[in-house]
Order: C-alpha cells, then structure tokens, then sequence
C-alpha cells in the first residue's frame, strides 16, 4: 500500500513539475508577444505621424499649384505678353516640378499605407496568438 502511495506522489510530482514549466514557457511567450505588440504600436505611432506629415506637405504643394495658377491667370491678362509668356513658362516649369513632388508623396503615403496595413495584420495575429481581447488596447481599425 505505502508503495502505491509513494508511486501516486511521484507521479503527481512529475505531473506537477511539467505543468509549472508549461505555465512558465507560457508566461515568458505572453511577455514576449506584448513586447512584440508594444514594438508594433509605436512602429503604427511613427508611420502615422509619418503619413500625417506627408498629407500636409501635398496639401502645400496643392495649395502653392492654385496660387501659381492664379499668378498665371493674372499674367495671362497683362498687356505685356512677351514677359506673360516667360512668366508662363517659369509657372509652367514650377508646376511640373510640383506635380513630380506630389506624385512622390503620394507614392510614399501608398507605401505607408501599406506598412500601417501590415503591422495591423500582424498586430491582429499577435494578439489572437497571446489571447488579447479585441477591445484590449488602442483601437486600430
């Protein structure tokens, strides 16, 4: 009977000493995947701001293309044609240069775009992988 006994504890033991490290590789792997997740939040912070900052600089350029567009309206009316016509050409040139910029720009805020779609894929998959409720945390969509 005492051997029963000492058979029952030892395999409760064993039974024991295996879920404690289950338990803990499963903290150290939730500790790893907020890091991971908190890594992901502030990379989304800085292409936000990055996107932010590349909206504001089209709506310059944009705003720069209307009042060159309204310099060449005034021009366009003046009596002088010769220099109109050079004015023309020197607003033509700055146009071109900004219509270049702005495709740049919306090229990049494509690419941020993206990235931000990405890291909330891989957002979304990191927290159902550490079983992170859905309303847990900022708000993403």
């Amino acid at each position: 009977m005492s051997n029963a006994k000492d058979n029952i504890n030892r395999v409760q033991d064993i039974v024991q000493q295996k879920v404690s490290i289950a338990l803990e590789n499963e903290r150290k792997e939730l500790i790893r995947l907020r890091a991971d997740n908190q890594r992901l939040q502030e990379r989304v912070g800085i292409t936000d701001n990055s996107n932010k900052t590349l909206n504001e600089e089209k709506k310059q350029l944009l705003d720069k293309i209307h009042g060159l567009n309204e310099d060449l309206a005034f021009y366009s009316r003046n009596v002088d044609a010769r220099d109109t016509m050079k004015r023309i050409d020197i607003l033509r040139a700055e146009k071109d240069s900004k219509d270049k910029k702005i495709t740049e720009l919306l090229h990049d805020i494509n690419e941020l775009s993206l990235k931000v779609e990405d890291f909330i894929a891989e957002n979304r998959a990191l927290r159902q992988m550490a079983n992170v409720p859905d309303n847990y945390g900022i708000k993403l969509d």
